[in-house]
Order: C-alpha cells, then sequence, then structure tokens
C-alpha cells in the first residue's frame, strides 16, 4: 500500500474533528452572545440590589444617629457598596472607559474581528476568543461581589480579599478585552 494512502486514511479522521470543533465552537458562539447578555442583565440587576441595600444601611445609620446621639459605625462600606452599585448599572459604559483607558480602543468590548480571513485555525481563535470574553464578564462581576463583601464587613477575617477583587476585576477587564491584552503581549516580548 503506498505511503500516501496511508497518510490519508490516518488524517481524515484529524479534517473531519477540526470541522467538528468549528461547529462546536460556533454553535457554543452563538449561545454565548445570549449569555452575555443575560450577564449584563445580572450586573443591572446587583447593581440596583447593591444600591438599595447601601441606601438602606445609609438611612439607618442615620436614624440611629439623630435619635440616639451614636452612631452604628463607619459609614464607608454603605458608600462603597453605592459605588459599587452604581458601577454595575453602568456596566457597558464603565467597561467602554476601562477599555478605552487601558487599551486606547473606542471600539465595542465585545466585538472581535480577527485581523486575517483564514482557514479552521482562524475561526477556532475567533470562537475561543468570545468564550474568554464572557468568562472575562463573569470574572468582572465576582470581583464586584468580592468587593462588596468586603464592604458590607462579611469577609473581613479573610485577609486579602479586597486584593482578590481588585485582581479580579483587572483579570475580567483582561479577558474581556483578548485581543488587544495578546496584541500587548505579543508587543511586549517582541513577537508583534
Amino acid at each position: 500500500m503506498p505511503i500516501h494512502l496511508i497518510l490519508l486514511l490516518l488524517l481524515s479522521p484529524l479534517a473531519a474533528q477540526t470541522t467538528n470543533v468549528i461547529t462546536v465552537l460556533q454553535t457554543l458562539n452563538d449561545n454565548l452572545m445570549k449569555f452575555d447578555q443575560l450577564l449584563f442583565a445580572l450586573m443591572y440587576i446587583l447593581g440596583i440590589t447593591f444600591c438599595f441595600v447601601a441606601l438602606s444601611k445609609l438611612r439607618r445609620m442615620a436614624a440611629k444617629n439623630a435619635f440616639q446621639g451614636g452612631g452604628e459605625g463607619n459609614a464607608s462600606g454603605p458608600i462603597i457598596q453605592f459605588l459599587l452599585g452604581v458601577l454595575l448599572i453602568f456596566s457597558p459604559t464603565m467597561l467602554n472607559i476601562f477599555t478605552e483607558t487601558l487599551f486606547a480602543e473606542t471600539d465595542s468590548i465585545l466585538k472581535y474581528d480577527p485581523q486575517t480571513t483564514g482557514g479552521a485555525l482562524t475561526q477556532i481563535y475567533t470562537n475561543l476568543y468570545i468564550l474568554i470574553q464572557t468568562i472575562g464578564l463573569v470574572v468582572l462581576i465576582r470581583g464586584f461581589v468580592m468587593i462588596n463583601r468586603v464592604a458590607q464587613g462579611q469577609q473581613s477575617a479573610q485577609g486579602g480579599t479586597y486584593t482578590k477583587g481588585i485582581m479580579f476585576i483587572i483579570v475580567g477587564i483582561l479577558a474581556i478585552n483578548i485581543d488587544e491584552t495578546t496584541n500587548v503581549v505579543l508587543a511586549t516580548i517582541g513577537l508583534n
């Protein structure tokens, strides 16, 4: 049996698998766009909840100060919680501001345009970038929730929770802007 026939028989399942991977990733990509909308809605709901809880705490603190003469404690927790709520309510605007600040990019944050049109590998990269952007959005929400817990005093016993929340936010922003992050890393190590 000639060698090229053996190679053809061995490599034909690999070509079929590449098409299957592209199909799976494309289907996942289509569903992730809907999931991103769900995550933005979750950010709005969390933001409104944070604001209402913070305002009720501040109202309780003000009433206690007015009628009993003593304060409940420090007002920085509810103020931080209120600011986090406002950031979550204005999340699309906030993400655009973070994107422009970090990368001087004014396009949409969840838009990925591949630089080259090519074969299967380019399609796989495009779909994986959208998956990484969705994971970045989840990580960003997690960072805001961690900082909110610290502001409420729920996780004050654990050291570094505030720092972890800030790191989650930074990593989430970098993951949402994975295309520009990749370009920055490639330019830093000289491969661009």
